[in-house]
């Protein structure tokens, strides 16, 4: 049994991580939140003054941007990305160091790990240099110094320190605090549950001073964050949609719900009714769900919903194999549920590695790609032009194409120019992975206010007369 679990379990690793040093760190791709981000890195000094006095920018915290400025000093791009390939390996380390420290088998050390492997979102990072993955290995590597006594308060600085990164990764920092309460309640010393608290609370604040030390000469600052991305109301619908969706979004990212990020329901559901009889461990549970819970109010009350906000539950979520008796009956269970979790995810996890080799291979032919468009634009005068085009690509997605479809029923008198036509230059890879495409240029959405008459084409490229159905105002 255990030689054919590493059979298995070895060349996937290895393979998992050959495709993400590849996705981090080979190849030039960006993604729109990357560009963003590392523009704001160029204007963000390394040194201590401006790390103690920088805002929080896009509600993350300055050690965030104080990372990025020290690669960005090298003028290497490249190391920024190194830095999100390590986190994520590390991060996969530490549940297996996570499942030694709660005295696990090497089986569901292995199980914990594929089960991790098994989820679409662990092969499709959208925002490779994003916060998220720093966050996420401070907030466990901060779980897992927690366990030990000679460690815990530099664990709660980590958590705190996570926190301050980025809000939501406070889901790892109650989960670390109701296990460690549990853990407490088990034990057979004193149990002061005020005094513990508040040494946590204490450390967890140290931490997060240490990422947001603007906070202490301005604390406003976070407070407006806070109310700058968060939404006051949310209905029902909108807990469905964050745990069951299936949508796509900028640059044919695929944007899932919980479940379809993770595992599917119907498993999910499987190992729920398995665990009435074979949980043994109540504690990691109880800190799991507690933590899913106020990550969900937290992800209810955001403007707007994608798939990473999920990610600190996500990471922790293959840790609750922990809970469970570790014997026959449960190994085989949870051999075949992680199978068919693979069976299940394997088309989601195929179209994120495949929608990130297309990109590459489009910005092979950059110069092909470029000349096509320029040659295109000799020849057409009097002529609008809107680009969707993959990132990397001069011109990529403009904010004139945005406001073109995202807001088809105002009156665009920027982008309107008399007596010209419009022409779109649309990436293909947006047509093979964006649904919302499709249906857009095939003419099929009821209240789309341009028809799409294909003109040209590129290997690349798809060339598109926008003629005017409806009148705008």
């Amino acid at each position: 049994m255990k030689t054919k679990i590493y059979a298995i379990f070895i060349p996937l690793i290895l393979i998992y991580l050959s495709y993400n040093f590849y996705a981090y760190v080979v190849v030039d791709c960006w993604v729109p939140d990357e560009q963003a981000f590392f523009q704001s890195a160029i204007s963000f000094d390394y040194g201590v003054k401006d790390f103690i006095f920088s805002e929080n920018q896009f509600g993350y915290g300055p050690l965030y941007w104080w990372v990025l400025s020290i690669a960005n000093h090298f003028d290497n791009f490249k190391i920024l990305r190194l830095l999100s390939f390590g986190y994520l390996t590390f991060t996969l380390i530490l549940i297996w160091l996570i499942g030694i420290k709660l005295g696990q088998s090497k089986i569901f050390k292995i199980y914990s790990c594929l089960f991790f492997l098994s989820y679409p979102s662990s092969w499709g990072f959208s925002k490779i240099i994003g916060p998220e993955l720093l966050s996420l290995f401070l907030g466990i590597a901060g779980f897992y110094l927690s366990l030990s006594k000679k460690t815990n308060f530099i664990g709660y600085i980590f958590t705190g320190m996570s926190f301050g990164v980025k809000l939501n990764s406070i889901a790892i920092f109650i989960f670390t605090y109701i296990f460690q309460l549990c853990a407490l309640y088990n034990s057979k010393g004193n149990q002061n549950y005020i005094k513990t608290t508040l040494w946590i609370m204490a450390y967890c604040f140290v931490g997060f001073i240490i990422s947001t030390p603007v906070f202490i000469f301005n604390p406003k600052i976070i407070f407006l964050n806070i109310i700058t991305y968060g939404n006051a109301s949310f209905l029902i619908n909108d807990l469905a949609h964050i745990l069951f969706s299936h949508n796509y979004t900028w640059d044919g990212i695929i944007n899932n719900g919980l479940f379809n990020s993770t595992i599917n329901i119907y498993l999910f559901l499987l190992i729920f009714i398995f665990s009435l009889k074979k949980m043994y461990n109540i504690n990691i549970l109880l800190s799991f769900i507690i933590a899913f819970f106020f990550l969900s109010l937290q992800i209810l009350s955001a403007s707007n919903y994608l798939t990473w906000y999920w990610f600190p539950i996500i990471f922790l979520s293959p840790i609750i194999i922990f809970s469970f008796h570790d014997d026959k009956i449960t190994r085989i269970f949870f051999g075949i549920v992680i199978s068919l979790n693979f069976i299940f995810n394997y088309n989601l996890i195929y179209k994120k590695i495949e929608n990130r080799i297309k990109h590459q291979k489009t910005l092979d032919d950059k110069v092909s790609v470029e000349a096509f468009i320029n040659n295109f634009k000799d020849n057409n005068s009097k002529t609008d032009f809107y680009y969707f085009i993959d990132f990397g690509i001069t011109p990529s997605p403009s904010f004139k194409t945005w406001t073109l479809f995202n807001s088809p029923y105002k009156k665009d008198t920027k982008n309107k120019s008399k007596g010209s036509s419009k022409v779109l230059f649309l990436g293909k890879r947006f047509l093979d992975f964006d649904p919302s495409w499709k249906d857009l240029v095939n003419n099929k959405l009821s209240n789309q206010i341009f028809s799409f008459k294909l003109i040209d084409e590129h290997e690349h490229i798809k060339v598109f007369q926008l003629i005017e159905k409806l009148e705008r105002g």
